[in-house]
This record gives C-alpha cells, structure tokens and sequence, in this order.
C-alpha cells in the first residue's frame, strides 16, 4: 500500500484483486483541509455549481484519490453521459462516511461506492433486495453490515454497467454472498434489448475510530466475450491446449494464422510477411467474433459468445519480428501492446520438442518461456502458467476459464 501526502492529507493507494482482474483503488478522509487538485474543464463547471462546503469537500476529496492513482487523466476527465469518463480507462468515484474514494481499470468497467453507518437501510430494504436476498439475510448475524454490503454492492454495479433505470431488487441480484475475503458475485439478466451482465466484487471494512467501519464496495464487469488467449514457446502444446478447450467447452476459437501463410509461401518468411499474417491474425478474430455490442445497447443480433479461444496472438508475431529482424514496426509494436485478450495461458516447455518445418528451436524454449513471461508482466494482462500432462493443462485451463468468469470466485 502507498500513501501520498498533501499537507496533514493522506491517499491511500492499493489494489483489489477481483479473480485474475485488478483495480487500482485509492481513497482519503474527506476534511476541510483539502488541497484543490488541479481540476479538468468540465469539473471546474461542476465545481463552480457547488455550494454546500460539505459537498465542496466530497468533491475535491474524491478527485485527489483519482490524483493519486491516475495524476495524468484527472485533467481528461468529463461527463458524456453524465457518469466520469476518461480516455485511458474506466473510473468510478463514490464519498460516504468519513472517505472518498476513486477505482480506474484500463479496459474493463468498474464502480465503487462507500458508506457510513446507514440505519435507514433496514427500513428500505424491500425496495433494494430482491425477495430472495431478503431470505439470505432474514435473522443473519451480521445483518446490518451486510445490508450495507448489499446496498453499496448495488451502487457499484449500477455505476458500472451504466444503464439508467436499473431496478436494484430485481435487475441488480447476488449470485454469490460475500466469501471470507469479501469477494462475491452479482448479474444483471439481459432482458432482449441486452445480453446478461456479470460482475466481480469485494467488500471492505474501512475503519475510520474503534467503533465504527466504512464499507467499501469494488465492483468490475466480466468482459463479454472473454478473450483467452493460449500462448508460450513453439512445440509447447498451444494448439493442442486450444483446440481442446474449444471442443470440451464449446466456445469458439481463432486459429493460428502463422502457419496457413507460412504453408502457403513456401520460403522463409521476411518482415514484410509477419506484418500479413499480423493482418490475416487480426481478420480473423474480427471473422470469429460474434456481433458485440455494449452493454446495454439495444440490438435483436445473437448475443456474443461468452468466451473467445485465441490459438496465439500478436505477441508470438512480436517476439518472432525481434529475434528474426530487430526492433518491431510500429504496426506490430502497437497491435501488441493493445491486445483484445483478457486472460493468458502460458504453456511451458516441458513437453518433448516435436519436430515441424515451421518450427526451429528444439534447445532454446526455456529462454522463449522466459520472454513471454516478462512480456505479460510487462503488458498488465492476467496470466496463469499451465503445465503437465494434456489432460492436467486441459483442467487447469478450464479451472482458470471459470474464474475468470466468476463461476468460481476465490
């Protein structure tokens, strides 16, 4: 945890991990010393309509959390819709109690909200839980705070699925109760004019004096579809894995396109030629994917598959243009560092090197493990090491596939 101080001000800056997905959250005690960060446009209007103090405070509170976390974007921010957009991601701000709190992710949704002690919960409760929910938590021993879970649970993904009019007791509903950890799970049931919605949450007790907690609600939205893409050295059991997870689980699968080019040329390949089969790669997620669309916007086109299968991807393409040719094109460069995938496989190299024209390093896969290992890291994207048998990978994969979606949150 990081904490950035403004005078007697303090933000503390740390991750929520929500499955393979992290938030980046920060929060700070609202207070009447509050520095006034350095405000965007449209936030100096919103600022200039303020009169209450106490608001004036919330206000500024909240973007010096964002400060914390994000200092390049606070100046980007605007209101398209109404809700807090930026160019380099999602963020999401909620105050209550004694906090103010922000959450940013990079390419997938998110919302938070925060609250103080809220007695008037009890008396409401019908009107936000759904009857259901209300049976869960009828006689619960910790009833109060989980009303409060419960509220600001439905605050978040409200805040995330930015879809006005939805009706909290029977749009917004608990798939999962809060676990040990505070980690749960709720979706929102298309209704024809969207597909279904899942969302990944945690709850957090925020004390603020030795009697009294702030609850804390991170909520991010499962991406639809979920790109898992299989990747590592080559003879490492990729399209073995790949094509295996597409038959078992159904979902579907965007073949490698290296080798259908490479096949069809036959002579070793150039620079020119990986930057086609970056296109022919690229054509052909665009040919896989169902039609895609917002949550929330109305379509009567098949909703899109909930899972996407990638037999490779720009990576391999980028790391074959630096061992062959030097440093990558910008095309390349650019395609890799903003890739569809959501989740990665990497395979290891203990599998015995089988030989294939294509293929022509039997002794140095350990090395090329090791690149795309810190390639990843570097990159941000959520990556699960996958070794053993055919039969072990195959589970391990299907295991992580699952969490990733929430079916199984940990």
């Amino acid at each position: 945890m990081d904490s950035n101080g403004k005078g007697t001000m303090k933000v503390q800056v740390e991750p929520v991990h929500l499955g393979y997905f992290t938030v980046k959250t920060s929060r700070i005690r609202i207070s009447s010393k509050q520095a006034i960060p350095a405000l965007s446009p449209s936030d100096q209007s919103r600022w200039a309509e303020l009169t209450s103090e106490v608001r004036r405070q919330q206000f500024l509170a909240a973007r010096s959390a964002l400060e914390a976390i994000q200092p390049e974007s606070l100046a980007q921010l605007t209101y398209p819709e109404g809700a807090p957009t930026l160019p380099s991601g999602y963020v999401s701000f909620s105050h209550g109690g004694a906090h103010a709190v922000a959450v940013h992710h990079p390419y997938l949704a998110v919302g938070v909200d925060i609250e103080g002690p809220r007695p008037q919960l009890e008396r409401i409760a019908r009107k936000f839980l759904h009857s259901e929910e209300l049976s869960f938590l009828d006689g619960h021993p910790e009833r109060e705070w989980l009303l409060r879970v419960a509220w600001g649970a439905k605050e978040a993904v409200y805040k995330a699925a930015q879809v006005k009019g939805l009706a909290f007791a029977e749009e917004i509903r608990f798939t999962q109760w809060p676990d040990e950890n505070g980690t749960f799970s709720i979706s929102v049931p298309g209704n024809g004019e969207r597909s279904d919605a899942h969302f990944l949450l945690r709850a957090k007790a925020v004390e603020v004096s030795e009697n009294h907690s702030d609850c804390l609600v991170t909520a991010i939205q499962v991406p639809q579809p979920l790109h898992v893409v299989v990747t590592g050295p080559e003879s490492c059991g990729k399209s073995t894995l790949a094509d295996g997870l597409q038959k078992t689980l159904g979902y579907p699968m965007v073949e490698e396109m290296a080798r259908h080019y490479m096949e069809s040329i036959q002579r070793a390949a150039t620079a020119d030629d990986l930057l086609a089969i970056l296109d022919l790669q690229q054509q052909a997620q665009k040919d896989t994917l169902l039609p895609r669309h917002s949550f929330g916007e109305k379509s009567q086109k098949k909703s899109p598959a909930e899972v996407v299968i990638h037999d490779t991807d720009e990576q391999t393409l980028l790391l074959w243009m630096e061992e062959k040719f030097g440093p990558a094109p910008q095309k390349l460069q650019d395609a890799a560092d903003q890739p569809l995938a959501h989740l990665y496989l990497l395979c290891g190299a203990e599998i015995p090197w089988q030989p294939d024209p294509l293929r022509e390093n039997p002794y140095d896969r350990d090395r090329l493990y090791t690149w795309f290992r810190k390639r990843l890291e570097t990159l941000g994207r959520p990556f699960v090491d996958v070794s053993g048998s055919e039969g072990v990978r195959l589970e391990k994969a299907q295991q992580a596939i699952a969490m990733a979606l929430g079916h199984s949150v940990k």
